[in-house]
C-alpha cells in the first residue's frame, strides 16, 4: 500500500492540530501517518501477516492455550479480554507457540533463545518445554523477580545481561550467531504477531458494538496483530494503543516516520520497556493504529487499584497501562482493553496499589 498515495496534497488540519499537540495522547488520524522509511522496499516485503495466517495461527496454536473470557464491566461499559488468565499468566504464549511451531525438526533440535523483559521467555520456555527443546532466555537487569521464579521452574537456562532490553537483546543475538541456536524475537516476527493476534479473533466473538479497543504497546508485536484484525473484520472500531509516559518509543517513531532510538526510564510497567520498536511494528502501527496515548504511572496505578476494586483481579503493570488509557477517555464507550498479563511480584503490587496520588 502506498501511504503518499493515499495523503492529500495540501496539509491536512488534523495533521497541524497533531503536530501542536500535548504528547499526552497524541492522534494520527488513520491512514496520515508520516511514511516510514523503507530502504526502498515495498512495504509487503516488510512480512506483514494477513488475516488469513492470522486464522492459520489460531488453529496451529488452539491445543496449546487457553480460550479466555472476556468481561463485561457494565458500571464502566468496558470488556476486558482476560489474557491475564492466559496459559503462564500472559498472552505472550500466543505468539511462542506459533513461533515454535513454524520451526522445522532440525532447528528445534539447536534449541532456542530469546530475550525478554520477562513474559514473552516464559511463553517461549513453556512451548519449550512442551516441545522438548533447550530454551535459553536473556533478560535484562532488575528483570521482575516473579518473572525469573517463574522462568527457573520451567527449565529455563537464564542469562542476565545488559542494562535494558534493548542491550541484553543485542546480547542474545551475538549469542545465537556464535551457536547456531534460533533466535525468537519478541515482537517483530511475522508468526509471532500472527499468534498475538488470535486473541482479537476470539475478543470480537466475546464483545458487542464497541467504539475503541485500547492496547498496551511495547515492541507492538500486540497492537500489530490486533490491528490487522480489526482493520479487516470491523473497522469501524478505533485502535487505539497504551504506552507509558517514561517510554514511548512507538509514538517518537511514528512521529519521525521511521524507528527511532528512545529514552526510557524506570517504570511499573516494566514488559512494555524498550528503547526500539520494530519496523513491521511501526509499519503496522502506521497503517491500521488510530491513536497513541501516552500515561503516567499514577494514572498506571491508579488503573491496578480499579481492577482490584472493581473486579478483585490483578494484573501487572503493563497490563493496566490499556485500562489507565481507556479511563481517561470515557467518551469512547463501549470500549475493549486488552489485560495482558498478571506476572507481577507481590512487593511491586503492594507499593503500587499502597501509594495515595
Amino acid at each position: 500500500m502506498n501511504q503518499e498515495r493515499n495523503r492529500p496534497s495540501r496539509p491536512d488540519r488534523r495533521i497541524e492540530e497533531y503536530c501542536n499537540a500535548s504528547s499526552r495522547g497524541k492522534v494520527f488520524p488513520r491512514g496520515l501517518h508520516p511514511p516510514i522509511s523503507l530502504g526502498g522496499k515495498d512495504p509487503a516485503d516488510h512480512d506483514l501477516p494477513t488475516l488469513e495466517q492470522i486464522r492459520e495461527a489460531g488453529v496451529r496454536i488452539r491445543p496449546h492455550i487457553w480460550l479466555t473470557p472476556t468481561v463485561h464491566v457494565e458500571s464502566a461499559q468496558l470488556y476486558l479480554k482476560m489474557e491475564c488468565w492466559q496459559r503462564t499468566g500472559s498472552f505472550k504464549v500466543r505468539g511462542a507457540f506459533s513461533k515454535l511451531l513454524t520451526l522445522d525438526r532440525e532447528q528445534l533440535a539447536r534449541g532456542v533463545v530469546t530475550a525478554s523483559a520477562g513474559n514473552h521467555g516464559i511463553g517461549v520456555a513453556e512451548a519449550a518445554r512442551y516441545l522438548g527443546v533447550e530454551c535459553h532466555v536473556f533478560l535484562p537487569e532488575g528483570a521482575s523477580a516473579a518473572k525469573l521464579t517463574i522462568l527457573r521452574n520451567l527449565g529455563a537456562q537464564l542469562h542476565i545481561a545488559g542494562r535494558d532490553y534493548d542491550e541484553c537483546e543485542a546480547e542474545a543475538l551475538r549469542w545465537a550467531e556464535r551457536t547456531g541456536v534460533e533466535f525468537i524475537h519478541p515482537f517483530d516476527d511475522p508468526a509471532v504477531i500472527s499468534g498475538q493476534g488470535t486473541l482479537a479473533l476470539e475478543m470480537l466473538e466475546q464483545i458487542g458494538p464497541a467504539e475503541a479497543v485500547f492496547v498496551p504497546i511495547g515492541g507492538g508485536g500486540l497492537i500489530a496483530g490486533v490491528s490487522r484484525v480489526l482493520h479487516e473484520l470491523r473497522p469501524e472500531i478505533q485502535v487505539i494503543g497504551a504506552q507509558p509516559e517514561a517510554c514511548p518509543a512507538m509514538l517518537r517513531s511514528l512521529e519521525a516516520g521511521r524507528v527511532v532510538e528512545t529514552p526510557c526510564f524506570d517504570t511499573i510497567a516494566d514488559g512494555l520497556a524498550g528503547r526500539f520498536v520494530g519496523e513491521r511494528t511501526l509499519r503496522a502501527c502506521q497503517l491500521w493504529v488510530d491513536e497513541v496515548m501516552l500515561v503516567e504511572e499514577s494514572e498506571i496505578r491508579r488503573a491496578l487499584r480499579w481492577l482490584l476494586d472493581t473486579l478483585h483481579v490483578v494484573v501487572e503493570g503493563s497490563a493496566a497501562v490499556g485500562v489507565a488509557a481507556a479511563l481517561r477517555r470515557p467518551e469512547l464507550r463501549p470500549a475493549a482493553v486488552v489485560l495482558t498479563g498478571r506476572n507481577i511480584d507481590t512487593r511491586t503490587l503492594l507499593n503500587a496499589v499502597s501509594t495515595e496520588e
